[in-house]
């Protein structure tokens, strides 16, 4: 279900989105870290596939050193606006004559002066 949620489906096609990334789990207060999971059979020492493993238990093993960083409530920070309130701001930034400037970057180098 986790990872359904973060948009990873069976067959392991997007898991190469998501791996070797820490992403904070809001509703479980954790971070997930997600890897491949070898077959018992035929995993071999020194092979990409081991390479791969280690890593991911070294990312892990670092996330586990560094504290989790709570998420803020959504709720926390919408303000509802009513349809009156909503005017007032409206007219507040209609009403602002502070100047604005806008700034356009093009390269030159290409350009010939005749």
């Amino acid at each position: 279900m986790l990872l359904r949620e973060m948009g990873i489906t069976e067959g392991g096609t997007d898991l190469d989105r998501v791996h070797g990334f820490v992403h904070p789990d809001r509703h479980l207060n954790c971070n997930v870290l997600c890897t491949y999971n070898p077959h018992p059979s035929n995993y071999k020492k020194d092979t990409p596939e081991d390479k791969i493993i280690r890593r991911d238990i070294h990312i892990a093993v670092n996330a586990l050193k560094t504290p989790f960083k709570a998420m803020k409530d959504e709720n926390q920070c919408v303000r509802v606006l009513t349809p009156k309130d909503a005017i007032n701001e409206l007219k507040m930034r209609i009403a602002d004559e502070t100047p604005r400037y806008a700034a356009l970057d093009y390269e030159a180098n290409c350009l010939k002066p005749y």
